[in-house]
């Protein structure tokens, strides 16, 4: 009785687990068929990161003191940083036409007039509605580190852009910022251990229960 009780509650838990797992793919599935996530984040933020590898903080917190500091100067600029076709959603045939990107993005999140616009992509820099595109020459992106390096390559062209207006803005500290680490890598790889275990578990127990049952007979 005592083998029966731990098979069905090791069933119960393998089922739990595959539920939930299903649910985290149902919503991944989501996000990724946006047509375009970025125009719907710079709606409400002034940044839009990519998904994954995400911008570690110290980069992320320098991308929002830039833009807080231009704003400041009178220019609404907003910037969106592309690493790779998961971010541009149901549109990835975009990536890596930043110049193209830029100019659709801008329409889309454009409602009192024209918006000022940063698009960085590993393939180069677009500026829209804010002044000479000239003010980013000789700017490198620097794509080697993914999505850390652009949002350093983000902040450069932030002061660049102000500094083309006038106005000097103070340079957030970079710190050393590496690739980015997302939470999703390693909450799926825990995920997968934990199903390994769980099914492990239930083939243990099925095992145990099968041998009880030779040996009764």
């Amino acid at each position: 009785m005592a083998l029966s009780w731990s098979t069905s509650r090791s069933r119960r838990a393998l089922l739990v687990l595959l539920l939930v797992l299903a649910g985290c793919s149902v919503r991944a599935a989501a996000a990724a068929a946006d047509a375009d996530p970025a125009s719907d984040v710079l709606l409400v933020q002034n940044a839009f990161f990519p998904y994954q590898p995400s911008v570690p903080p110290a980069l992320t917190k320098a991308v929002d003191q830039a833009l807080t500091e231009i704003h400041a100067t009178g220019l609404k600029l907003k910037v969106a940083i592309i690493d790779s076709p998961v971010d541009l959603g149901g549109i990835p045939e975009l990536f890596g036409q930043v110049a193209r990107y830029g100019a659709f993005l801008e329409r889309e999140i454009s409602y009192q007039g024209p918006q000022p616009l940063l698009v960085v992509m590993p393939d180069g820099l677009s500026l829209q509605a804010a002044g000479s595109a000239s003010a980013l020459s000789g700017i490198t992106v620097d794509s080697s580190r993914q999505s850390a390096g652009l949002a350093r390559t983000a902040v450069l062209a932030v002061e660049r852009i102000a500094a083309a207006r006038g106005h000097s803005i103070t340079a957030p500290s970079l710190g050393g910022g590496g690739a980015g680490g997302g939470a999703t890598g390693p909450l799926v790889a825990a995920g997968a251990l934990l199903l390994l275990l769980v099914v492990g578990l239930f083939a243990r127990r099925h095992s145990e229960h099968r041998s009880g049952r030779r040996v009764a007979a």
